[in-house]
């Protein structure tokens, strides 16, 4: 209801920290792009609660104009590489990856290499999410990630369409993805086969043969439906 957007106006100073979290989601809800200096303003003051810092995270890429993603990036962009900035950092993460337009990923780079490896996946996820050829070669790297959860999404990123469109080596892609199949992680086999059935050299589609007879229904039942292109 558009009146609701003035009864949440009235209540964002409120002196409960948990009122104002609560204010901030339900601004996001409403994906009120006039909330947006607003939800600036709680981001990017030093002393912050986290709670109330995420919620404005999370609105801001709920809200989802240019201006939101301005504030995102300048929140990532200076934000600390420490443990009690992780959770918002997290968030925003998030919230920036809910962009699917190519704009600067220089924000979401500078966190692919956090010491925290829930900050790295979602880093992985918010390059992944918008198909941007820039962000193959970081990628790549990261499908080599000491984290399952960050190989997970990093593999999704080498689709042939998009290493070829960056200029990147198809064939080295290409083998990334063939060793992925043998990750350790099951879903990390999993996505690695289904992008890897994109490519059509010889040796990668000898794999995805083979994996018909995986007994690992996730892959042979991907193989089985991807083959289906050929």
């Amino acid at each position: 209801s558009p009146a609701g957007k003035a009864l949440l106006v009235s209540a964002r100073k409120d002196d409960d920290g948990d009122i104002v979290a609560t204010v901030a989601f339900a601004t996001g809800q409403l994906k009120d792009p006039d909330a947006v200096p607003w939800l600036s303003d709680l981001l990017m003051t030093g002393g912050t609660p986290p709670a109330i810092g995420r919620e404005a995270a999370q609105a801001l890429g709920k809200i989802r104009t240019p201006a939101a993603r301005t504030v995102l990036a300048q929140y990532l962009t200076s934000a600390p590489q420490s443990a009690a900035a992780a959770p918002v950092v997290g968030e925003a993460l998030l919230a920036i990856g809910r962009f699917t337009t190519r704009d600067d990923l220089a924000p979401i780079l500078k966190w692919t290499a956090a010491a925290d490896a829930e900050v790295r996946w979602r880093a992985a996820w918010a390059l992944f999410r918008p198909r941007d050829p820039a962000a193959v070669p970081r990628l790549f790297e990261l499908s080599l990630d000491p984290s399952a959860e960050v190989r997970f999404w990093a593999v999704r990123g080498l689709a042939p369409a998009l290493v070829t469109e960056a200029g990147f080596d198809l064939a080295k892609a290409a083998a990334r993805l063939r060793d992925a199949v043998r990750d350790p992680d099951r879903r990390v086999r999993a996505e690695a086969l289904r992008v890897l059935v994109q490519h059509d050299d010889d040796a990668s589609f000898a794999v995805v043969l083979g994996a018909l007879d995986s007994p690992d229904s996730w892959l042979s039942v991907s193989a089985a439906e991807a083959l289906g292109r050929f």
